[in-house]
């Protein structure tokens, strides 16, 4: 991966994040129970 582009939209409250690697993994909190 040598991309990584996060895009913030805070009228829809939303967060994007692209990269051209394999991925970045992500887990779910364990006690918010979000990611």
């Amino acid at each position: 991966m040598n991309l990584l582009k996060v895009e913030i939209d805070a009228v829809e409250g939303s967060v994007s994040v692209h990269n051209n690697g394999k991925g970045i993994p992500v887990e779910i909190h364990k006690e918010e129970k979000i990611y």
